[in-house]
Parts: C-alpha cells; structure tokens; sequence
C-alpha cells in the first residue's frame, strides 16, 4: 500500500452542498494525531465532475492503519537542520515496531511545502533541493495550479570521486479541483473537495567522471490519482490511486479516514480512544483499544439500553459478533477509559 505522508482530521459536515474553500487555518496544529485505514478495493463509486456531487465509500476491514502526528520542531532535532520548517509531520503504520518517517514541512497562507524528511529523528537524510508543494492554498472549486519539486541523492560505493552515482527525481504534477459535494465514509457524511492529480515523474542518473558528474540517462512515468479535502478534516479525507492488479481488473489503493477516529471543533483535534470498524457493519465489529489493559465494552442503542456488554484483558483488538443484533444506529462506550474524548462513538448495524 502507498504510505501518505499527509494530513487529515474529520468533522461532522455542516451545510449539504455548500462548497468549501479550504485555507491555511484548517491544517492541523501541533499535538494533533490523525489515523487513517488502508485497503486495496475495486472502484466503489464514479469520480464525477461538478458540483452538488454525492459519493458513498463503504470499504472492507482495513489491511493497515496509518497514524499522523503534527509535531514541534522542538520534539525532532533533525528539524533544527532544515531551513523554514515550522512543523514536523510523523507518520508510522499502526501496529508495527517502525519508529516513524518525519516530513520536515512549512505552513504559510499561501500553501504547505514539504522540505525534507528522514527516518532519523536526529539526522535529516533528505532537503529537497525544490520543495515539495503538499498544497497550494486556498483551494475551491475551479482552482487549478501546478507544481514542481525534485531532489537529489548520490550514492558510492567505495569513495565519492570515484565511484559516486547521482539521482535526481523531478515531479511536475498539474491539481485540478473540478468537483464538489458530500462524501460518505462508512456512514459519516463530510462536504468534501474532489482534486485530480496529473503527475509526471523523471528520473536522471549521472556518474562521476572526470572530476564531473555525466549525464547516463533519465526515465519518465505518469499517474493520475483523486484526492478528497475538507475544511472539517484539516485537509486530505481520502486519496485514491488506481491501478491494474495482476489479473488485469480494475482496482484502488485507498487511504481514508477512519470512522470517528478523530473529532474537531474547528481547530481543536484529538485522538478518539478506540477505532471501530467496518461501519456500518452487519455480522462483526472490530474495536482497537488503546491499551492492552483490561476494558469493558458496552454496545447500547439509542434509548440507552445495553445490548451487548463484554469484558476484555490484554487484547488490543477485539471482535464482537453484532449478527443478532437488530439494524440501526447503535453507540460504543468504553466507560472505564479516562479520556478526555471519544470514549462513545456511533455504530451503524445494516
């Protein structure tokens, strides 16, 4: 699966049709943590263009789940090495003994560049020689803009004046927003913005020679990929990359944020305490505790009244069979979490 190195947050949608604009103020602030789910899917729904447009994503259960976290410069020496940058972005695959890929960036009004990045919190093991633009903003419906960003590697084998290769990676891409409506996520409703992604991507090689580096050679490949923001979210909502899988079918990598992972009140963001997925669900939800602690887990419907309680003790996810459970809009609470959100959240049965 494609690893985004990108924001998101959600939040309920406010007004059906109104079309966002999103800016600067939306991006998450430090000690923000954002989680996303990941699946390889057939294409689910039409990208169409225009306004007013309504689309639905229901996906299976997740093949990985990503977390995001805004940081301060403060917390990630490496950031002292790189020029303008004024927040760091972590990202790690939930799950995983990965220490995280930090992307040294820049916030301004006019947009968000990606500056650099590095698996070492205290060593930067990339600048791009061209930042990299994340977001040109503001961005509203008929908004179109181009970007350019290269970097530059060298590599040897024994010493650098004899034996150093150099790779230079450019991306010319061309974001067009030509779309606008609501987007369904497992059930949660969100006025989203659709951009078209056309990117072009060239890589040169060159060897030293002669006290120079000489031109070996380049390759150039082209992708188009779909990319979901919202106001609510702070950003990217969902991404979509299609591709062709080995049997020649039609298929989507997919990041998307997770139902109900992340709760916002304009600026404010913070992490919920448990994922919860599929939702809606009809046979089995699963739930991603916080901890391996020991929780309760109450299932009750909208009166109030528990329909499903169970008691777990060192599992960080826990599978509970909703078959026998009638249709309809259900809530989860871990009463014995102290959290300061997100202990309750809405499970729709279909």
């Amino acid at each position: 699966m494609r690893t985004l190195l990108t924001l998101s947050i959600i939040g309920f949608a406010a007004i059906i049709n109104a079309q966002p604009v999103l800016n600067s103020s939306h991006i998450p602030t430090a000690g923000s943590v954002l989680t996303f789910g990941s699946a390889a899917v057939s294409p689910a729904f039409p990208l169409n263009p225009g306004a007013n447009q309504t689309w639905n994503f229901t996906n299976g259960t997740p093949d990985e789940a990503l977390t995001l976290e805004f940081l301060n410069t403060s917390a990630v020496p490496a950031a002292a090495s790189v020029p303008g940058c004024n927040f760091v972005l972590k990202s790690s695959i939930v799950g995983t003994a990965e220490e995280g890929y930090y992307q040294f960036s820049s916030l301004s009004p006019n947009g968000w560049l990606s500056l650099g990045s590095t698996m070492d919190i205290n060593i930067v093991e990339e600048i791009y020689t061209t930042p990299e633009t994340i977001l040109q903003l503001p961005i509203a419906m008929g908004s179109s803009y181009a970007t350019t960003n290269s970097n530059s590697n060298s590599y040897y084998i024994g010493t650098p004046e004899a034996d150093s290769i150099k790779y230079i990676s450019t991306t010319n891409s061309i974001h067009s927003t030509n779309a606008h409506g609501s987007l369904t996520i497992n059930g949660m409703p969100y006025q989203a913005l659709l951009q078209t992604i056309e990117s072009t991507y060239i890589d040169s090689n060159f060897t030293y020679l002669n006290g120079v580096y000489t031109f070996q050679g380049e390759s150039t490949s082209s992708e188009t990929h779909y990319q979901f923001l919202a106001p609510s979210v702070g950003g990217f909502l969902m991404i979509i990359y299609p591709y062709t899988d080995d049997q020649g079918n039609p298929t989507w990598d997919v990041t998307y944020m997770q139902s109900n992972t992340i709760t916002s009140a304009e600026k404010t963001v913070k992490a919920e305490a448990f994922l919860l997925y599929p939702n809606p669900a009809s046979s089995s939800v699963n739930i991603s505790l916080p901890n391996s602690g020991n929780h309760v887990i109450q299932i009750a419907d909208i009166s109030g009244k528990i329909v499903r309680s169970i008691n777990t003790a060192f599992e960080s996810t826990v599978s509970i069979d909703i078959s026998d459970i009638a249709k309809g809009m259900y809530f989860v609470n871990l009463p014995n979490t102290q959290v300061t959100t997100g202990a309750k959240q809405k499970l729709i049965i279909q």
